[in-house]
């Protein structure tokens, strides 16, 4: 539960940089945005091998339902 979350925190970041981006008023909404920008700069930071073992057990996981699926799928034929 933990690295999805931190791995959503970093998505909402990006996500508000890039809407932030596109507005008139950039330095007050970068102003505004410091709080969280500095949480998810220190999450980045301490949690970054976290966020990597979370994306390397997803795709793993991922891989294997694959496997298992086509396994069950070959010995239903």
């Amino acid at each position: 539960m933990i690295p999805y979350l931190l791995l959503q925190i970093s998505n909402l970041m990006n996500y508000f940089d890039t809407r932030i981006k596109a507005t008139d008023f950039v330095g007050a909404a970068m102003a505004a945005t410091k709080p969280a920008r500095d949480a998810t700069g220190f999450i980045r930071q301490n949690h970054s091998n976290l966020m990597d073992f979370a994306c390397a057990a997803g795709c793993a996981a991922f891989s294997m339902g694959v496997i298992v699926g086509v396994y069950f799928l070959l010995d239903s034929l």
